[in-house]
């Protein structure tokens, strides 16, 4: 499930204990890691080039774009989107040690801001 490395050099947010890894840094490994352990690792490889070439969205925005990281999922695996979306969320909060709420009318963005505090 999770693979959370800890020894990495903290992002740009600069508030981090030494060794812990920006929510940033977290956020777009917690997303290779569920695609890799839903799709395998060549799937999951086309799945995020595909965001980065057709829907032009770099991994690392996704922490400021995520309602294209939305589109850009559901458009690649349709209705399936909201499944992986959630695993994503669930994966990242236990790795941020928070627990995970779902709540009817949040979006993907409105999870992460949520997160992000």
């Amino acid at each position: 499930m999770s693979r959370a490395d800890t020894s990495v050099v903290p992002g740009p947010e600069g508030n981090q204990a030494p060794n812990t890894p920006s929510f940033d840094y977290l956020l777009c490994n917690t997303i290779k890691d569920t695609l890799k352990d839903v799709f395998g690792d060549r799937s999951a490889s086309t799945i995020i080039r595909t965001i980065e070439n057709v829907h032009s969205l770099r991994l690392e925005e996704t922490p400021e774009k995520g309602e294209l990281f939305k589109v850009a999922l559901q458009s690649i695996l349709g209705s399936g989107h909201q499944i992986i979306e959630d695993m994503i969320l669930e994966n990242l909060s236990v790795r941020l040690g928070k627990k995970y709420e779902y709540e009817k009318d949040n979006t993907f963005a409105d999870y992460l801001k949520k997160l992000r505090r």
